[in-house]
Parts: C-alpha cells; structure tokens; sequence
C-alpha cells in the first residue's frame, strides 16, 4: 500500500506555495538566465575556433553550468531549497575551471580536460581486456563483490579494437602533446591523475582563492552539514527534525546561484563575445 509522506518532516504544498508568493521576480529571473544561456553557448560556439577547447569550456563546462541552474530553478519552485547546494557547488567549481583555463595555456588547459575524459574511457576498457594489468587489478578488487565481476556483452576483439580507437583520438597532433605530460605522472597502478595535475595544480581546492566557501559547498554536497537538517531545542530538551523542504537559506541559493552563472557567462563573453559585455 502507498504510503504517505509524514507531514512534520515532508509537506509538498506548503513551502511550494510560499516560493511562488514571496519569490516570483527570484524564480523568473533564474529562468531567463537558463534560457539566456542555451543562446549564449551557441552564439559564443559560432565567434569561436571550434577546436577542443572550446568544445571543453563551452559544451562542456558552461552547458553544465547551465544544467545546474535550470535543476536549481526546477528546485527552488518546489521549495527543495537545500537541494539546490551540490547545483552551488558545481557552478563554483566551473566558474574555477573556465577561470583557471582562460587565464593561462588555454590550449593547452582547455584540451587537459578532453584528453583525461578519453584516458579515463580508456582505462576501464583496459579493464575487461584480458592480460593487461588494468584487468588484473580490477579482478583482484572485485574479489568477493556480491555477484562477482560484471558480465561485458562485448568480445576481447570488440575491446581491442575501442581501445585502437581511444589510441588513435590521444595520438592525433590536438591531443598528443597534452597525453605525453599525462604520461610522465601515471602511477605504477596505471591510474590516471586528475585532468590539471598536469599544469602544477594539486586539487579543486588548490584552485579556490576563497576556501571557506569550497569547505561550506562541499559539506552541503557530501551530506555532513548537520545543521541543516536538526537543531536542539534547549528550553524543553528536544532534538528537532527540520523539514526537507524549506524557506531557509532561500536568499543564499539566489545570491550564490544568480552570482555564479553571471559570472560564468561573463568568462565566455570575455573569451568569444567581447562585443556583448555590456
């Protein structure tokens, strides 16, 4: 039998109803920027070179930022407002990657992020392909896995052939520069290090210059904010659960939300549209 939610901790109407009475100029002004986006991406992909780079920073990064703030708008309507803290979390860390990228070897950073995608691709075919380290050491850590190594509907000749084809994408004159400097920092495992190792950057965290937001957006992300989920009250000795759907922090998820997807839209002006800043 269906059942039904309990009202002290889950009210769908409620907080639904409130967000569209308090914060519809809020709601409309994030769904213009979603929609101002889609448009940005494609007028900025047609101002540019069209090579890997701009592939990563413009399909890649921006289109997801933009992913981002279309499920915050789709959330906040709903009143799901801590929810929207790991799409935060994501529109800080491409505002960091396309700034880190624009700012020095943009062909070089720009391609980093498209040769470790293929890389990884790479490994795990280097997985099921029987003989290669890669399958040993996945088959040595799947040991005793529930259900045991998963079954591959491909031949070893299928894999062979994919993992030609990654090969030939890594070794092509865009890429090879970029795979060599992958090349020098793999480890003995044969498991990749992140996509801006490379370029003298040890993490995401090494990238931000405000580390108490990176901190706050990545215990909301992780789950480990406890406040955000219970409080005490002291008076009569009770621990509270809060509401999964909430007004609180509303105004953060505005500020932060509409703060960051300006600013990532104003990185790709600034690289392919200079003539649309103002």
């Amino acid at each position: 039998m269906p059942e039904k939610a309990h009202d002290a901790m889950l009210d769908r109407t409620l907080f639904k109803v409130q967000i569209a009475d308090s914060f519809a100029p809020q709601i409309a002004i994030l769904e213009q920027l979603v929609n101002y986006g889609t448009n940005l991406i494609i007028r900025c992909f047609n101002s540019s070179a069209r090579g890997i780079p701009e592939t990563v920073a413009l399909l890649g990064f921006v289109k997801h930022a933009i992913t981002s703030l279309d499920a915050i708008h789709i959330l906040v309507k709903e009143g799901a407002v801590l929810a929207c803290f790991p799409h935060i979390r994501s529109l800080f860390e491409i505002d960091l990657y396309i700034r880190w990228i624009f700012a020095s070897d943009y062909q070089n950073r720009g391609t980093a992020y498209f040769v470790w995608n293929i890389r990884r691709k790479r490994y795990w075919l280097l997985c099921y392909l029987k003989g290669t380290r890669e399958h040993a050491a996945n088959a040595a850590h799947m040991q005793g896995a529930p259900g045991g190594p998963p079954n591959i509907p491909h031949s070893q000749d299928e894999i062979q052939a994919a993992i030609d084809q990654e090969d030939g994408k890594l070794s092509c004159p865009e890429t090879s520069h970029v795979n060599s400097l992958f090349d020098q920092l793999v480890s003995n495992s044969g498991k990749d290090v992140e996509w801006y190792k490379p370029f003298g950057v040890n993490s995401i965290r090494g990238m931000a210059t405000y580390k108490v937001f990176y901190a706050q957006y990545s215990q909301a992300t992780h789950g480990l904010s406890l406040d955000h989920q219970m409080h005490f009250n002291a008076a009569e000795q009770q621990v509270v659960f809060d509401h999964i759907r909430t007004l609180d922090k509303v105004d953060q998820v505005f500020q932060m939300s509409l703060s960051y997807a300006i600013k990532v839209f104003r990185h790709a002006i600034c690289r392919y549209r200079t003539g649309e800043i103002d």
